[in-house]
């Protein structure tokens, strides 16, 4: 404590066998060279004098003011730094002060044990954070691209089972090669009667053939606008009473995502349609009851899973 004499001053043998407080060169002064006096009856301390120095108020006391035997004393000469001596007035003061120490000691391990879990949590925290961030910005970038999907895709349509062919008509090689393009504008203007659509462009998905496979590739249509995307499927239901284009669907244009979905909707329909649900179609992509009013016939695709 600031202003407290070190042991050696408290505590200093003449001699081995007279123990007493103080040698004749470090006597009890105070800062003007002055001795001290006892706290206890005030006379002052003097150089031969058995006397302690209370380490909390840091006064001097003759040992019989006190109350200190001879052998306290000597113990006191003895025990070096490891003993501590108050004063009667300072015993239980001190003895608070050191409660308090303790006290505020276990208080600080506790918080710190604190601060360390959380320190564990505030990095447990900082990760799940960042995790969740990365998962925030990996969903924004898969809503940016569904969303550039169906934008690319908006006015198409897909019409399966089209036969593929590089032949000139009626196999004559003078005559131009029948086009994908010429068969499907054939089909909307010729078959459905709908010679107002723009057919813009088609597209065999996927671009190469596998070598070996037969089946025909399946046709994406890029058409003039959403209506006629919209006009053309749902007047796509005529291909059912043709017997030359028996086979063919048009369907539109999906997403990954609206694939998903769209199979989850097919499944569910034929799941209810085994349990004895009669009656089901597929509207707008809802499960809705056909009414004898008329339901709307927009169906997402005429495959015969679902027809």
């Amino acid at each position: 404590m600031a202003g407290i004499d070190t042991r050696a001053d408290r505590l200093k043998n003449r001699s081995n066998s007279s123990p007493q407080l103080y040698s004749p060169s470090s006597g009890p002064a105070n800062e003007n060279g002055e001795s001290k006096n006892c706290g206890k009856c005030n006379k002052m301390v003097k150089d031969n004098a058995k006397a302690v120095c209370c380490e909390y108020c840091a006064s001097w006391y003759h040992t019989r003011c006190e109350g200190i035997s001879d052998e306290v004393y000597k113990f006191l000469n003895a025990g070096g730094d490891q003993i501590h001596w108050f004063c009667k007035s300072c015993n239980s003061k001190a003895l608070d002060v050191m409660k308090l120490v303790q006290g505020l000691k276990e208080r600080n391990e506790m918080l710190e044990a604190k601060l360390d879990e959380v320190k564990g949590q505030v990095e447990e925290i900082a990760l799940v954070r960042g995790s969740f961030a990365e998962k925030i910005r990996e969903i924004s970038r898969e809503e940016v691209h569904e969303a550039r999907e169906k934008e690319l895709r908006e006015c198409n349509v897909v019409i399966s089972n089209i036969k593929e062919t590089d032949h000139g008509a009626a196999g004559d090689p003078d005559q131009e090669p029948v086009t994908d393009n010429d068969t499907v504008k054939q089909l909307i203007h010729n078959v459905l009667g709908a010679s107002d659509v723009e057919v813009v462009s088609t597209t065999r998905v996927p671009k190469v053939k596998k070598q070996g496979e037969t089946h025909n590739r399946k046709l994406v249509v890029k058409l003039g606008s959403v209506n006629q995307k919209h006009k053309v499927l749902r007047i796509a239901k005529r291909l059912h009473d043709n017997d030359d284009w028996q086979g063919v669907y048009i369907n539109p244009d999906l997403t990954k995502q609206e694939r998903k979905k769209d199979y989850e909707l097919r499944s569910e329909l034929k799941r209810r349609r085994e349990n004895g649900e009669t009656n089901l179609i597929l509207s707008r992509g809802q499960i809705v009851t056909k009414t004898n009013a008329g339901a709307s016939f927009l169906h997402r695709g005429h495959s015969p899973a679902v027809s």
